[in-house]
């Protein structure tokens, strides 16, 4: 059966394209081999061309030619047939290591010679190097098709968990943290089913008044609204810092809580100024 859909894969070249990455022109097939499945991507950029066959790739400098010898080889290996590359890489004075192989150059050219994951292997033969082999090497990507299909998976993966996260978002999130005008500082916590808005005005060391809401998120004015439900206090403090005394003012107190265009957060309190008694705020660091 493995070899059947390698057949397939091959003969079909179910991901042989033009396409365009970053801008530039580009093929991509899906080479056969036995064990594992090639897909390579080829950099067109600068006029070349390739042709694809089962197992193997040829690139042009130009339009293909059939009467004209290819610039470079690009064939699947199997294992066997990788290691006798590689003893004989090794071998070579002019061995080097790249990624994800090694190269070195024989009497018919440069030999690329890599794995690809961890069950595929591939051969460049650049026959022509007068751009230099490297550069032609470097015109071409691979990757295994269970590693290519496996990061396509985490690809969208992420993207859901990121737009779910981002649809997941409370619109009170944008209210959380402190806030600051003057000498006033404006909590704004999020508790699940209510939302506390405090605000402590210091008017002295040693005094204070406090606005306590239990608020509730508005979808239609987008507000954090509280209905005479607020409790407003004046707070005396020791030298020690300490609350000495405490008194309630009122306990039916209304407000309602804005987010501003300019990212500023409007305070008004419907209590003792009805519609009137407005604060901009800040967000703090």
């Amino acid at each position: 059966m493995k070899k059947l859909i390698s057949a397939l894969l091959a003969l079909c070249l179910l991901l042989a394209m033009g396409a365009m990455a970053e801008g530039k022109p580009t093929a991509i097939a899906v080479l056969d081999q036995e064990a594992q499945a090639v897909i390579v991507t080829v950099d067109l950029s600068g006029g070349w061309s390739v042709e694809f066959a089962p197992g193997a790739l040829y690139l042009y400098e130009g339009e293909v030619n059939d009467e004209e010898p290819a610039s470079a080889i690009g064939l699947t290996l199997d294992k066997e047939v990788y290691e006798e590359y590689l003893a004989e890489a090794q071998r070579s004075e002019s061995c080097r290591e790249i990624e994800n192989g090694v190269c070195y150059v024989a009497d018919d050219g440069t030999y690329y010679v890599l794995s690809v994951g961890t069950s595929a292997y591939f051969l460049l033969d650049v026959i022509d190097d007068a751009d230099g082999g490297d550069a032609i090497f470097e015109r071409i990507e691979l990757v295994n098709q269970d590693d290519y299909y496996t990061a396509l998976a985490e690809d969208s993966e992420a993207e859901a968990d990121e737009e779910e996260a981002q649809d997941g978002d409370s619109p009170v999130t944008a209210f959380e943290g402190m806030w600051v005008a003057g000498r006033a500082v404006l909590v704004v916590s999020d508790e699940g089913d209510e939302v506390h808005c405090t605000i402590e005005w210091g008017s002295s060391a040693t005094e204070s008044t406090v606005w306590e809401y239990e608020c509730t998120y508005d979808e239609v004015s987008g507000a954090l609204t509280s209905l005479e439900t607020g409790e407003k206090y004046n707070i005396t403090y020791g030298e020690d810092g300490d609350i000495v005394d405490e008194e309630l003012v009122f306990d039916d107190g209304a407000a309602s809580f804005v987010l501003n265009e300019d990212g500023t957060l409007t305070w008004t309190d419907f209590k003792e100024t009805p519609g009137q008694d407005e604060m901009v705020f800040e967000k703090g660091q």
